[in-house]
This record gives C-alpha cells, structure tokens and sequence, in this order.
C-alpha cells in the first residue's frame, strides 16, 4: 500500500511539472513583447496573490477555526474534511503560480526574478499539500502542512520585496 502511495505521489509531482512546463508556453514570444508598466503589474500581482491569500484564509478557517493550534482529537474526527480543504489549497497555489508564470505580458526587469522565486515556492507548496491531501494518516498529514507553513512563510517575505518594488501596500494592507 504505502510503495503504491510512492508511485502515486510521483506521477502526481511529474504530471504537475509537465503541466506547469506546458503552461509556460514558447519563451520567444515573451522575448518579442514589451514588458508590462509598474501599474500593470501590480494590477496583475494583485490579482493573482488576492486570490491566492483568500484561498489560504478559508483553509486557515476550516482547518485551523482561527487557532494557531489543532486538537489531535477534533483532527482525526474531521480528516476528511481537513483533505479536501488542503487538496483546495493546493490547487489554489497551483493556479497562481501558473498565473505568475504567464503574465499578460512579460514582467518588468525590477521584479521578474523575484516572481520566479514566488512560482517556484507556490508549486513546491502546492506540491506538499498534495501530498498532505493524500496522506493516510494525521501524523503524516501535520507534518506535510508544517512544511508548507514554513515555506508559505519564506514566500511572504518575497511578496513583501515584490509589494515593496512595484509600490503596493505590504501583505495585509491591499488584499
């Protein structure tokens, strides 16, 4: 069971990166358009990370019901429950970061790479919650959540750089 569960959750990791690698797309028409203006990519960060962070407060809502801390025994009574809220989230980062990675044009100099560092941690944390979704047991699926927390965490720092440099409110403030 567990080596067939293996199996599973690298098709799934493979599948992901060749979706994500077809969503990219040919790299020469984004060398022959003109990059998007400071305004036009707020805008489009925006709307990408808005949705992602509304995403993340109804996990944090069903999941967590506003308390930093879950109770093993209301955890294991509502697993179900708590998959399907994190395989939501997981699609949740998967869709922003394809987001980020096609833009409507390409992003200014200032923030391309910093964007990068974004989509690279969103379709890693959508990959642990994936996996999280997956998991047989509460242990397994803690652990997997603890992982995604800690990267969502380092993402929000780049966010803060990218918010900064393109002249947004920082996290909290705009959406």
């Amino acid at each position: 069971m567990d080596f067939m569960r293996r199996i599973a959750l690298a098709a799934l990791g493979l599948v992901m990166c060749a979706a994500m690698i077809g969503f990219v797309g040919p790299a020469s028409a984004a060398e022959t358009e003109p990059e998007m203006t400071q305004q036009q990519a707020a805008e489009e960060y925006l709307d990408v990370v808005c949705a992602s962070i509304a995403a993340t407060k109804l996990y944090n809502r069903r999941v967590y019901q506003g308390d930093p801390v879950i109770v093993w025994d209301w955890l294991r009574d509502r697993f179900p429950q708590v998959r399907r809220a994190t395989a939501a989230l997981s699609r949740a980062r998967a869709h922003a970061a394809r987001n980020l990675l096609n833009p409507p044009a390409p992003w200014p100099v200032l923030v391309e790479d910093k964007v990068r560092i974004m989509v690279n941690s969103f379709l890693r944390e959508s990959n642990l919650y994936a996996r999280a979704a997956w998991a047989q047991r509460v242990s397994e699926w803690d652990r997997l959540d603890v992982l995604a927390g800690r990267l969502a965490r380092k993402s929000s720092r780049v966010s803060g750089d990218i918010r900064a440099d393109l002249g947004l409110p920082p996290p909290g403030l705009g959406c």
